[in-house]
């Protein structure tokens, strides 16, 4: 249901490209203009074998230390929009159509390169759940010092958030629009490299 409502929110103005590298196992999607096939937003993901993560059953544990296990995850790799918005959609996509292929996982990971990789709120991945594998302290009200870009999120709690950002019957259509002429909008999370006990 996640996955339908944040495709039809797309395909509202866009349209969605996809192709998969056989050789690397990587998935690639990307939002194009319907008329010009110009990219908007692109995200590349892959399945891990051996992803770290922290065992807690929420993500709501940015100051909790705690011990790490090795699962399958839904793997971010790179992450970019140049047009305000389309980065949360393209994240919300990428991740649940990997999710559909596997169903039974329940991780999605990433290395947060992004200028906010710091701040606990106003950074894309945090507003999808997502929160360091490794605990961090406090710098300042809306920063934090981290051990590594490694963050983490539960899926079910990354649809709760999808479902929660992108409601059923309520556009962006005219904010996107209004938006767009405010700058661009780049995120950027690089390969994970699996960390084993």
């Amino acid at each position: 249901m996640a996955l339908k409502m944040v495709k039809e929110r797309i395909l509202e103005e866009y349209d969605i490209k996809d192709t998969y590298d056989s050789v690397h196992m990587i998935w690639q999607y990307r939002i194009v203009d319907n008329t010009t096939g110009e990219e908007k937003a692109q995200i590349q993901l892959t399945f891990s074998k051996e992803a770290t993560v922290a065992e807690y059953a929420t993500n709501d544990h940015w100051f909790e230390p705690s011990h790490t296990k090795t699962v399958d995850a839904i793997n971010v790799l790179w992450l970019t929009s140049n047009q305000k918005g389309l980065g949360s959609l393209m994240l919300a996509y990428g991740v649940l159509q990997m999710k559909s292929k596997k169903p039974k996982i329940k991780y999605s990971v990433l290395d947060d390169d992004s200028d906010q990789s710091t701040h606990i709120t106003k950074n894309i991945y945090s507003r999808f759940g997502y929160s360091p594998v490794d605990a961090v302290t406090r710098t300042g009200e809306n920063t934090v010092q981290i051990k590594g870009p490694e963050k983490q999120v539960l899926l079910a709690d990354f649809v709760k958030h999808v479902e929660t950002m992108f409601p059923r019957g309520r556009s962006n259509r005219a904010e996107s629009r209004r938006s767009s002429s405010r700058g661009a909008e780049s995120r950027r999370s690089s390969s994970r490299k699996s960390k084993k006990q």
